[in-house]
């Protein structure tokens, strides 16, 4: 708690101001979650943490997530890469291409991901938005949020906060598993409740 308000610079403890605060990573945001951070995605702030995903992507199979990794909100989104590669592939997951966010692709990347998982990394520069609308797993985030409500942890800490995340994941794959088996669904991609009215969607 003491970095949080003071430091210490010859020989003198000072106090902090607004324009020398500790680093986000360790800057404490919440009096009810010593764990949570300050984080920020264009336009979104919010304190808390960031939730990784992955899902299949079959045209004949439920879409299902694969990997689920929460962390600091801090934490960049390309971090999580290397490890989101080695437990696919410890689980015989691993896909031979993997479409991502801009966040989560830079040059290095593309080349380790080759070189040490032969995956094809595939995604746009970081200055095509548009991108977002293409990717399936936004539609996975969409659904996670409106019918889960992942934003919203149900407890305090790391621990348990992945512990939710885990367990919303699990939810989401049961329900387009039953989605896919009767029909509801088509794949993965979710339906809105005017387009089931539609007698020709199967």
């Amino acid at each position: 708690m003491w970095i949080q308000q003071f430091y210490f610079e010859l020989g003198s403890i000072r106090w902090r101001e607004s324009s020398n605060c500790p680093p986000p990573a360790i800057l404490i945001n919440s009096p009810y979650d010593p764990d949570a951070r300050r984080g920020n995605k264009r336009t979104r702030q919010w304190t808390g943490y960031k939730i990784h995903l992955s899902e299949t992507c079959d045209e004949d199979a439920p879409h299902l997530i694969t990997y689920v990794e929460t962390m600091a909100s801090t934490t960049k989104d390309h971090q999580v890469m290397e490890n989101l590669h080695q437990t696919l592939k410890s689980q015989e997951l691993l896909p031979e291409k993997h479409l991502v966010d801009a966040g989560y692709i830079d040059t290095e990347l593309l080349v380790t991901s080759a070189e040490n998982f032969q995956v094809d990394l595939i995604g746009p520069a970081p200055s095509d938005s548009h991108w977002q609308a293409r990717a399936g797993v936004e539609g996975t985030i969409s659904q996670a949020t409106r019918a889960f409500g992942l934003r919203r942890c149900r407890y305090r800490g790391f621990p348990k906060t992945r512990l939710q995340h885990i367990i919303t994941a699990a939810a989401i794959n049961l329900v387009r598993v039953w989605e896919w088996w009767t029909g509801a669904n088509v794949f993965g991609r979710r339906l809105s409740r005017f387009a089931t009215l539609d007698p020709n969607i199967n």
